[in-house]
């Protein structure tokens, strides 16, 4: 049977359960933090950003134009 990795307590049925990367825990032992960001364009909601940074990093070469504009 699963242990909480916190508590090392097994697992009921109706549990509140939250999966990280892998590892199992009650929800009463975590701290969730919203940590993220969302994207909107004219109120429509696009979704999750994931991060932000230059083109040069985020995009393969050719995806994007080279040098100073």
């Amino acid at each position: 049977m699963k242990k909480c990795d916190e508590c090392s307590e097994t697992f009921n049925w109706n549990d509140d359960v939250v999966n990280v990367e892998n590892r199992y825990f009650h929800r009463k032992c975590v701290d969730i933090v919203p940590v993220g960001y969302v994207a909107y364009v004219d109120g429509e909601f696009l979704g999750e950003v994931e991060y932000e940074d230059m083109a040069c990093l985020i995009l393969n070469d050719g995806d994007y134009v080279e040098g100073e504009e």
